[in-house]
């Protein structure tokens, strides 16, 4: 007989990394909201 447990939920880790060199904000903004997309549909899957 298998037990089936709870699947791992995920969330979206924050960072703070505004003024880094190299990078603008507006393009970090753009991959932490593409980031907090795939952590959703991931835990989407799961359940």
């Amino acid at each position: 007989m298998r037990v089936q447990s709870r699947p791992k939920v995920y969330s979206p880790k924050q960072w703070d990394l505004a003024g880094l060199h190299g990078i603008s904000d507006a393009t970090l903004e753009m991959h932490f909201g593409l980031y907090k997309g795939y952590v959703k549909n991931v835990n989407l899957l799961n359940e």
